[in-house]
């Protein structure tokens, strides 16, 4: 299984490259300072980073932590290799947890993420 890294906004220039080095399979940004399921904000400062990790690695980079509708899923689509959205699905399931028609309610937002990142 391949070991994945995270690394943060407030991650240093050797701690970048250390993980670029180690990294198996994808370097993981998160693209915030906080927890998982906040508001992602600026991506000005996401892209910035993305770019001074693109500098050190050859890995694929996928943002996550803020990614929780389909234009902040095609924003970031247009800076990174992958995007992950977490907190967003789990809300749902929780919201339509009694529903028989969860995994519905669950499949169908993941197909409007997938079609807001998907090339015009």
């Amino acid at each position: 299984m391949p070991l994945i890294f995270l690394l943060a906004p407030t991650s240093t220039p050797s701690r970048r490259k250390l993980v670029a080095r180690e990294s198996q399979g994808f370097v993981y940004y998160v693209s915030l300072t906080g927890i998982t399921g906040s508001k992602l904000s600026n991506v000005g400062d996401v892209q910035d980073n993305v770019k001074k990790l693109r500098k050190v690695s050859t890995s694929p980079v996928a943002v996550g932590f803020g990614v929780a509708t389909p234009e902040d899923a095609a924003r970031v689509s247009k800076m990174a290799d992958g995007v992950i959205v977490g907190s967003a699905i789990v809300k749902r399931i929780a919201s339509h947890q009694q529903d028989p028609k969860m995994v519905g309610h669950v499949a169908e937002f993941v197909r409007s993420l997938k079609a807001a990142m998907a090339p015009a």
